[in-house]
């Protein structure tokens, strides 16, 4: 199973990249060049998903409608955290909404 996120590249004046996530709007990052933006925009997926399991709040659900976007894994180390994290109330991760659209 996978946890892939759609995300938007943004051409900077410097030739630079920024990276945001629809679906994780805490999650921005950029780079010096697109291949460092998608590289950095994996750790601040995983640094803002890991806010939301500290918090204990619901993880967003990725759109599986993303068009020309980009997609980026989350890194496996996150995937599994996401996967062994116990319910908290109505909070659950649910579980199989994730296998169905991501299996």
């Amino acid at each position: 199973m996978r946890y892939v996120y759609p995300c938007v590249l943004t051409p900077e004046k410097n030739g630079g990249h920024s990276v945001s996530f629809p679906n994780v709007p805490e999650s921005l990052t950029c780079g010096d060049d697109r291949d460092e933006a998608l590289a950095m925009a994996e750790d601040a997926l995983a640094v803002a998903l890991g806010s939301y399991m500290q918090c204990r709040e619901d993880i967003p659900v990725p759109d599986t409608e993303a068009g020309e976007q980009e997609m980026v894994a989350v890194p496996l180390v996150v995937a599994a955290k996401l996967l062994s994290t116990p319910p908290c109330g109505s909070r659950a991760l649910r579980r199989s909404v994730w296998r169905d659209a991501w299996a």
